[in-house]
This record gives structure tokens, C-alpha cells and sequence, in this order.
């Protein structure tokens, strides 16, 4: 058996691995919701926040804890949500048919039902209850025009118009002001699409030849009769561009939002990003997702400021709304990950993909006052957003994060969708808030995943596994943490990471794990258990690539110094599960034998091919939990810089991308 010669240097990369970013917890609550997807969310005077999505209407309580009333809607797709000065909520969509606008009481019962000949996509209410709506509208001759269509407050037809070219167009997002002039926002495909005179830009830039997938976005206000459009205009590039939602400030100012993969959208000197951060846009499949983007328009239509919001990957916009302030959100989804703009106090996160962010700026477009995405382990997206009192904004979406999503005493903890389909979601987010414990996920110490290798994360955990606990104020100093009320030894605190060895006494199947600091603590967030979750720790603590391993000489396996075919090499790894014989929490494994080794039987392949395991067990003289295995490397495999590693207990597998270097 080899010795752990060199093996300081591994312990210490296992103790202190990659830190996210110092921020506050900012979360006031994330809650799943039962539904494919959330669409609309508004706030009503009392607090309360109204979520209404695929097929349901949910009112959740200020708190995002008690669910006050729930009306489902079978075969509906609620696309969006307004409020009357009654509280009554004014909801409208699709159906397999056509399209659909309804009007419900406070209480979730029905005022009236009324078909529409076609989908709407947004919807809007004024201060005496006349409902708009806009989406895209079948046209004879060429695609759809987008629509626009006044009903009043008991749901009769007051008006209905389109604005369109001889191409595709279509409404995304509506609003009124107290005069009764409606503003949409969308996009267009026509290079006819009817703009005013003085328009802010009067022709399409888009330059993808027919035909067009998205050509630009487009803003337009309408007067009180339908009849006029006050003025209309193109806003976008030479890639495509899409407006997804508008807002008004109280004297009359438009806000707009969407997404745009061209460098020279109409961004304005001074404001917080002028130059595109996204992806060169592909001609074979035109996406708009390339930045986010929010621009001020005049009353009038006159470009006040324009910005981009985005990273070195897909990023776009989905929803806006101002507080009392003039300060604007907007929300949506990025790509970008760690170069995606984010202030100091975000919401830590552990993904790897695309998650929902909602970003504030200050009313001149030229200062990004807050940004942050959400947890979660899988791809979600912020579709809708609300903005309560300054600072306070109100979030609804999809996700197919199935842990580390929601937080502790929502009013749906456990994801309800079937493995690879989106669920719903609403949460709350406080710019204001003070630093407190907050954990977003546990990942496996050695591969830093959340669980076993799956295409959905699980979140598994297994008992004697070391864990990473990611978050914020979460030390330094002597924080503690429990599983099922069990003290979990503390390896490493710092302000942003924990890491832990879950006990031995934890469930068989579950979990449930609280973190306490400065006399305040986050939890119990539950997680699954599993008899293993093996993980190999690798060279530069990433969790992929090349390996930790000693050569048989007791030097750094690496590809300027490979193992020789036929040697015994040493690697550790963790996640082993329970141990023969047993061994206490947190206690230091012994040098002398018999030396404790996993209850299940071990197993390795180099590449591919099952290898003779010459020890498994314990690391001497280090904590339980750690796991040394010492193989012969296979004289029949072909040498190579990147040679598979892979380590099984049992049924369970150690993350596929690991490698050693051979000679």
C-alpha cells in the first residue's frame, strides 16, 4: 500500500476549493408552484402576489409561505395578468383553439369568460377597467400583424386594430397610460412595417435574408380611438432583435425590454453598456437571445438612453417594471454565467447552465444599481416581474431545478414535475436586505456535483461524504452545521463555503440539513440520500480533468510525468458511504491496520478496463471521509495524456471526465 507522500498539497486544495463571490442573502422566498410554467405575476394592495402561469392562478401570501387561493384552468395558457382598481385579476391567453380573456374576483371566482379569435399575449387595464390586449393576428396574404384590442371593463369589444407590414410581426407586450393610449412593443419581420414620421428609427436594420426568423423589435403608442398610432418605430440592428415587455413612468415615459444579438444595436453614450457582450449570431438560425437590452423612449417616441445588459453568452430579457423611485427592473434569463453584470450583493449560485437574474438600474440607464441571478441546478428562466416598495421585486418563471431551488417554509418545497419537464416558480427578492446565512447548494467535495452523475441533479448526498456547502455569511469563524439534528464536522469555514463530512446517522433516504452563524441559520433544506456518491478529487480542485494521483515513486501523476503501465498509482476520492468497520464522525482514520474500507464493493476502470484494486479504504491519518485507492494500471491499455479514470461503489460512478496521464 502506498503512503501519502505529497498528499499535504491535495489536503489543502480539499480544504479551501474555488469560492463563489461574498454576497448577502437576498431571497425572501422561492417557492415551486404546480404548473408547466409561470407567465404573469402581479402584486395586489394588500401584498399578496398573484401568479398565474400554464393552466392556473395562484395567490401566495407576502411571505410565499400559505397559498390563499388556487384556481386551475385546464387547457388555458395564461400569457398575461393585469389587476383593476377592484382587485379583480384580468387574465388572457391561448387555448388549442384561439385565444382567451377572463376576469376573476379576488376570492379566484369567475366575472366573466370570452373567447378571442386569436391568442393574446399580453394583457393591460385602466384606471376604469377597460382591458387591452395584443399578440399577433392571421393576416390574408402573407404571416400575422400584431393586434391590438380594447374591451371594456364587462368584456365588450371597444375597439381592435393592426399595425403590421407584409411580413411577420407580432405584439409581445402592452400598457396604457391615464389617457387611454395603449404603447406595444414587439417584433417585426416587414421592411414595410408602418412607422411615423420622425420615428426614432424609421427603417429595419435587420439584414437576414427571407425568410426572417425575427427581423426588430418595434415600439408604437396608439390613441384613445384606436385610430392613430401617435408614433411607431423600428428599434434594433443588423442581427435580430425582440421587444418583450414595456412599461410607463408617471409622466409618461416608455420603458422597453427584450433581447438582441446585434453589435450595433441602438445603444446611447453614457449609458451602464455600450458594447455587446453576447455571441456572434448565427445567419443558419437567427436568435435574438444574444444581450439583454432596455431602452427609454419620450412620450413622443424620442430615444431618452439605451443599454445592453449581458455577458459572453446567451442572454435575454423578458419582463420590466419601475418602482416609486423611477428605478427599473428588468428579468429574464442569462447564459453567462460569472461575466453575466452582477452588484455585490447577489444571490450566489452553483449552475453550470442558464438561470433567471433580475437586474435594477437607476433612472438615467447609466448605473446597474443591483443584479443577480437565482439558485438552482438546472436551466430556469424569469418569464414575469412585479415591483413592490424600492428595492422589492417579485419574480415568476420556469424551472427544472429539482433541489437548492426554493428555501425553507415556502409554500411548495418539493419539485412536482416529472424528470427533464419544467415546473413553476415564484420568488421575492430584497435589494435591501442585511447579510444573512444563506446556502445554495451541497456539492460533492472531489467532483463538485450535486449528487450522482445525472442529467438532472439530484442533490444526493451519501453518509461519510465530504461536502462543499456554497452560500453566503456563512463565516468565517465557527459556523455549525446539522443533518437530521447531527453535528456535521467542520473541515474549512469561510464566508462563502463550509466544508463539512455528513454524518454517519443521517436517513437512508433523506436528509435534512441547517446551517447556523451569528446566531442565525438557514434550513432545514431537504436532500436526498444515496449508499454512494463517489467523487475523485482532481489536480486543480475543479472537479474535472486530470486527477489527484501519486505515481508508484510518490510524485504528482501529470502529462510531463505519466505513470508507467503496470505501476501501482494512488488517488483519493470521497463519497464512499458507510465503512467496515464503522467509524465515528469526525475522527482521524488510524495508521495501523485493520483500516476501515467501504461496505460496498470497489471497483476501477482505466480506460474502460477493470483494474486490480490493491487498497480502498480509509486515508491513514486523515479525517473519515477521505478515501485512498491504490491501482494497478492495466499493461494491455494504450498509453496517453488523458487516460479515463473512473471509480465505482457499487452501482454508483464517479464523474465521467476524470483522467491520469500514461507512459
Amino acid at each position: 500500500m502506498n503512503t501519502l507522500r505529497g498528499a499535504g498539497l491535495l489536503w489543502s486544495a480539499l480544504l479551501v476549493p474555488p469560492a463563489l463571490s461574498a454576497s448577502p442573502s437576498l431571497l425572501i422566498y422561492a417557492t415551486y408552484l404546480s404548473g408547466s410554467s409561470a407567465n404573469a405575476v402581479v402584486i395586489d394592495s394588500s401584498g399578496n402576489t398573484i401568479v398565474a402561469g400554464n393552466g392556473f392562478v395562484v395567490k401566495l401570501d407576502p411571505t410565499g409561505a400559505h397559498i390563499l387561493n388556487s384556481v386551475s384552468l385546464p387547457g388555458d395558457y395564461i400569457n398575461g395578468a393585469a389587476l383593476d382598481s377592484s382587485g379583480n385579476l384580468v387574465i388572457a391567453g391561448s387555448t388549442s383553439a384561439a385565444g382567451f380573456v377572463a376576469k376573476l374576483d379576488p376570492t379566484g371566482g369567475t366575472i366573466f369568460l370570452k373567447a378571442l379569435p386569436n391568442a393574446a399575449t399580453a394583457v393591460a387595464v385602466d384606471s376604469a377597467g377597460n382591458i387591452y390586449l395584443t399578440g399577433a393576428a392571421p393576416v390574408a396574404n402573407h404571416g400575422d400583424d400584431a393586434f391590438v384590442t380594447k374591451l371594456s371593463a364587462s368584456g365588450t369589444q371597444v375597439y381592435s386594430t393592426t399595425i403590421g407590414g407584409s411580413a411577420e410581426d407580432a405584439g409581445r407586450a402592452i400598457t396604457v397610460d391615464s389617457q387611454g393610449d395603449a404603447y406595444i412593443a414587439g417584433y417585426t419581420d416587414s421592411y414595410d412595417f408602418p412607422v411615423t414620421p420622425g420615428a426614432a428609427q424609421a427603417k429595419m436594420s435587420a439584414v437576414f435574408s427571407e425568410p426572417l426568423s425575427f427581423g426588430d423589435a418595434f415600439v408604437a403608442k396608439l390613441d384613445p380611438t384606436g385610430a392613430t398610432f401617435l408614433f411607431a418605430t423600428y428599434w434594433g440592428g443588423d442581427e435580430p432583435d425582440i421587444a418583450r415587455a414595456i412599461a410607463l413612468d408617471a409622466v409618461g415615459n416608455v420603458y422597453v425590454a427584450g433581447s438582441t444579438s446585434s453589435f450595433d444595436f441602438p445603444v446611447t453614450s453614457g449609458a451602464f453598456q455600450t458594447v455587446y457582450g453576447g455571441p456572434q449570431a448565427d445567419p443558419a438560425n437567427p436568435d435574438p437571445d444574444g444581450d439583454a437590452f432596455v431602452s427609454k423612449f419620450s412620450p413622443v417616441g424620442a430615444v431618452v438612453w439605451s443599454t445592453y445588459l449581458g455577458g459572453s453568452q446567451s442572454d435575454g430579457a423578458y419582463a420590466i417594471a419601475l418602482d416609486g423611485g423611477g428605478n427599473i427592473y428588468i428579468a429574464g434569463v442569462t447564459e453567462s454565467g460569472s461575466d453575466f453584470p452582477q452588484s455585490g450583493n447577489s444571490i450566489p449560485t452553483c449552475r453550470e447552465t442558464g438561470g433567471p437574474f433580475v437586474a435594477e438600474f437607476d433612472p438615467t440607464g447609466a448605473k446597474l444599481l443591483h443584479s443577480t441571478g437565482m439558485s438552482g441546478l438546472g436551466y430556469d428562466t424569469a418569464f414575469a416581474l412585479a415591483a413592490g416598495s424600492a428595492g422589492i421585486v417579485y419574480l415568476a418563471g420556469e424551472t427544472e431545478s429539482q433541489v437548492f431551488f426554493t428555501t425553507p417554509g415556502a409554500a411548495q418545497t418539493m419539485y412536482g414535475a416529472s424528470s427533464g419537464s419544467y415546473f413553476a416558480f415564484a420568488a421575492g427578492v430584497n435589494f435591501n436586505a442585511q447579510p444573512g446565512p444563506y446556502a445554495a447548494c451541497v456539492l460533492n467535495a472531489a467532483s463538485f456535483a450535486a449528487g450522482n452523475t445525472a442529467p438532472f441533479p439530484q442533490g444526493t448526498v451519501a453518509r461519510g461524504e465530504i461536502v462543499s456547502v456554497f452560500g453566503s455569511s456563512l463565516g468565517p469563524g465557527a459556523p455549525a452545521v446539522t443533518f437530521d439534528g447531527i453535528p456535521a464536522p467542520v473541515l474549512y469555514a469561510g464566508a462563502n463555503q463550509i466544508n463539512a463530512v455528513v454524518p454517519y446517522g443521517v436517513g437512508s433516504a433523506s436528509t435534512q440539513m441547517t446551517v447556523q452563524f451569528n446566531g442565525q441559520s438557514y434550513g432545514p433544506i431537504a436532500m436526498p440520500v444515496a449508499a454512494a456518491v463517489p467523487g475523485i478529487f482532481t489536480l486543480d480542485g475543479s472537479g474535472h480533468g486530470q486527477a489527484a494521483v501519486l505515481n508508484q515513486d510518490g510524485t504528482l501523476n501529470s502529462i510531463s510525468n505519466p505513470a508507467a503501465r503496470g505501476s501501482i498509482i494512488t488517488f483519493f476520492a470521497c463519497g464512499a458511504g458507510l465503512m467496515t468497520p464503522a467509524v465515528a464522525d469526525g475522527t482521524i482514520s488510524p495508521l495501523t491496520v485493520p483500516l476501515p474500507a467501504p461496505v460496498l464493493p470497489v471497483t476501477v476502470a482505466i480506460r474502460g478496463v477493470t483494474s486490480t484494486v490493491q487498497y480502498a479504504g480509509a486515508a491513514p491519518g486523515y479525517v473519515s471521509g477521505l478515501l485512498q485507492i491504490d491501482v494497478q494500471v492495466p499493461t494491455s491499455i494504450d498509453f496517453g495524456n488523458l487516460v479515463p479514470l473512473m471509480l465505482n461503489l457499487g452501482s454508483f460512478s464517479s464523474q465521467l471526465d476524470i483522467t491520469i496521464a500514461l507512459k
